[in-house]
């Protein structure tokens, strides 16, 4: 449970397996949004088991059994949904700094 962003920050491509013999696969093209977990709950599915993995690792999970032209777009986005939640994170804790009115002192080095 949480908060999906409103518009997808990225695309990716993996393939959808036919239904039945003698349909071919299809290349299909996905959008990523980015969701705030707020809550985790048990899901509907009987047969679905989520688990969470770091960046590295889902990376490593998901390029099994896949394509690299499809595990490569993965990869991608999960760099850059990772990169793109850091910023979030260091935006938010400027924020609260400044809420706080906290001074922020920055030493030069020369």
């Amino acid at each position: 449970m949480g908060t999906i962003d409103v518009a997808h920050f990225d695309w990716y491509l993996d393939t959808k397996r036919a239904f039945g013999d003698g349909y071919p696969s299809c290349e299909i093209q996905i959008a990523a949004y980015l969701l705030e977990v707020a809550s985790v709950t048990a899901p509907e599915e009987a047969d679905r088991n989520p688990t969470w993995f770091s960046p590295e690792e889902a990376k490593k999970r998901l390029a099994e059994r896949r394509l690299p032209k499809y595990s490569n777009h993965l990869s991608r986005i999960i760099d850059c949904a990772t990169g793109m939640v850091a910023r979030q994170k260091s935006e938010r804790q400027i924020a609260y700094n400044r809420s706080q009115r906290r001074p922020v002192f920055a030493r030069s080095v020369n």
